[in-house]
């Protein structure tokens, strides 16, 4: 009997181990594992993942339109733009959280290189890219060239070959992740001829199994103990 009980906790307990935790489902995006590197095409296929022009799930978080006026340099390559940036954070139906930043250059002179999202992706499953059908700040008209994860995946980066120029929209940036909370986090702007600025965004914060792996300890523990008050009576 004392067999048959570990054996069936020890079962339960690998199928917890082996079950697979919340994952991320836009299905359309290239996984970004840290230190890696993609080239982001821009695929309309991803409007039936998403709803036409909306992104699937239900709105979480918001930024709301946030401009700014972005000075860097001098003389020649100076660089003196304004416009705006946005980003949204949607949760899928299965729990997990997608990321979506835009960013518009409406006037001035130069722009953006490359856009950062400086959260803290660490530990996090990632699918990145870009997407035209969801629009936060209007059409997009210009790609990335590649996206980027840093060494322990905490920093994603978008770099622009030919950079946001005044008048130009990017393409909505994307990030579908397997965490299933989001807290305050930023938004890096760098400009094409150097300089950084900074504005809110978010990150995410924690992942939790897949409601069936809480159920599978749930009966690991259990048979566990009463595997133990066995054997406590059967010395008494």
């Amino acid at each position: 009997m004392r067999n048959k009980f570990l054996a069936l906790a020890g079962l339960a307990a690998v199928s917890v181990v082996l079950s697979p935790s919340a994952h991320a489902t836009l299905l359309c995006l290239p996984v970004l594992n840290p230190l890696g590197l993609s080239f982001p095409q821009v695929d309309d296929t991803c409007a039936a993942d998403h709803n036409g022009t909306n992104p699937i799930g239900t709105l979480l978080s918001d930024t709301g339109v946030q401009p700014f006026n972005f000075t860097a340099g001098s003389g020649a390559t100076a660089i003196n733009t304004k416009g705006s940036l946005q980003e949204v954070v949607y949760r899928e139906a299965g729990g997990t959280l997608d990321f979506y930043i835009q960013v518009q250059v409406t006037g001035g002179v130069g722009g953006f290189g490359d856009v950062t999202s400086t959260g803290n992706f660490t530990g996090f499953t990632t699918l990145v890219g870009t997407v035209s059908p969801i629009q936060l700040l209007g059409p997009g008209s210009v790609q990335p060239l590649i996206d980027t994860r840093s060494g322990p995946g905490d920093t994603i980066r978008w770099t622009y070959l030919t950079g946001i120029s005044p008048g130009l929209n990017s393409f909505t940036m994307a990030i579908s992740t397997n965490a299933t909370q989001d807290a305050p986090g930023s938004i890096g702007l760098i400009g094409a001829n150097g300089g950084t600025q900074t504005l809110a965004g978010f990150e995410p914060i924690s992942a939790v199994p897949e409601p069936v792996s809480i159920i599978l300890l749930g009966t690991a523990l259990a048979l566990s103990a009463v595997f133990i008050r066995r054997r406590q009576a059967s010395r008494s």
